[in-house]
């Protein structure tokens, strides 16, 4: 039904499949994907051929990696402003039809999820997530600022637990995911075909929603995993309230020198060094953006972020961020500023007023 090798899409009994199907770039959307994915939702919103949508991935070990950012940069280095500003565009008219869908949908969320990955499964109605699940918003670490709505839905998580996966870009399991309501449900692996198969015979027809909520309640199991999220939140929450963020970052030490189990430590010491890579200007910008939405409609949030994206774009670090990572792979980017506190109010002005 697709018209797109990049995307595979049936219906049967009444569910309509969506598989991203992009292997050798872990699914990163480019615009003919996106515009795949609008055209199929667009017709099964008004099918009564279709009463579920589950999106899914064709590999096990990855959703979607987000956007395809080298795409976005070879359009950059050509100065292809409308091609950029059309992908955004398109990208986060596709989270928002998501979000508002009239019919039931299923995002399983299995193995890495991040960025505009991370969009699509969240703007669903259930998000199923796996003992494989390892999701992030990387992007202050490419020099951009979390998308895709994230500054919504990210302070909708308890106490500063969003921040901090906003700011840091730091990977959350599956039982982070179910502490933050992220995620919904967890399925093992292994269930996944029982699942499909549960809800092809169902009558979706009659009760979509009753017969899914029956399933997952029958099918769901325990993570066994822990959650360090919940495990830190006590720590999370005493150093993001601080308004500052250049203070807030320093006392982020004090974390490390306490007396911890390995384990402990090195899941600090992880979110401290995420912190030391990423940009100090995108933190900034991030910071004040998540305190400027944190009572936003999501409505809000989609019209700021496609300004802010514009600003990044052609002031921020987006693009040396993306030359460092993903093209010359040398993990040395050229940050415009090296230190937080080298970052003034005229330096900023351009991202707030966005905003």
């Amino acid at each position: 039904m697709s018209k797109s090798d990049l995307i595979n899409a049936k219906i049967h009994q009444g569910i309509g499949y969506i598989s991203l199907n992009r292997p050798s770039a872990l699914n990163a959307l480019n615009r003919e994907m996106v515009d795949e994915l609008h055209n199929l939702l667009e017709s099964w919103a008004c099918s009564s051929e279709v009463d579920v949508v589950v999106l899914n991935s064709t590999s096990p070990t990855f959703f979607c990696s987000g956007g395809d950012i080298k795409d976005l940069y070879h359009h950059f280095q050509k100065q292809d402003w409308v091609k950029i500003q059309s992908f955004y565009t398109q990208e986060y008219a596709l989270n928002k039809k998501l979000s508002c869908f009239p019919k039931p949908t299923i995002a399983i969320g299995s193995g890495l999820v991040m960025g505009g990955g991370f969009g699509l499964a969240r703007h669903c109605d259930y998000r199923i997530v796996t003992e494989t699940s390892s999701w992030a918003m990387p992007e202050t670490a490419i020099g951009f600022f979390p998308d895709v709505g994230a500054a919504w839905f990210l302070n909708q998580c308890p106490g500063f637990t969003g921040w901090l996966m906003a700011l840091s870009g730091c990977r959350v399991n599956a039982e982070d995911l179910l502490y933050t309501g992220l995620g919904t449900h967890h399925l093992a692996s292994r269930s996944l075909d029982f699942f499909y198969e549960g809800l092809e015979k169902a009558p979706t027809n009659v009760d979509a929603q009753g017969c899914i909520d029956i399933l997952l309640e029958n099918l769901q199991a325990p993570t066994q995993l822990e959650s360090p999220l919940a495990h830190f939140r006590q720590e999370i929450d005493a150093f993001l309230a601080e308004g500052d963020l250049e203070i807030l970052l320093s006392s982020f030490d004090m974390l490390l020198l306490q007396k911890l189990k390995p384990a402990e430590k090195e899941w600090l010491q992880n979110i401290y060094d995420l912190f030391a890579y990423a940009s100090p200007l995108s933190l900034k910008v991030t910071h004040l953006y998540l305190q400027k939405k944190k009572s936003a409609s999501l409505e809000n949030v989609f019209d700021c972020d496609l300004k802010l994206a514009k600003v990044f774009l052609e002031q921020g670090d987006f693009i040396e961020g993306v030359r460092a990572k993903l093209i010359d792979r040398d993990g040395q980017p050229n940050w415009k500023y090296s230190d937080l506190f080298d970052i003034n109010q005229a330096a900023i002005k351009p991202f707030v007023d966005s905003f």
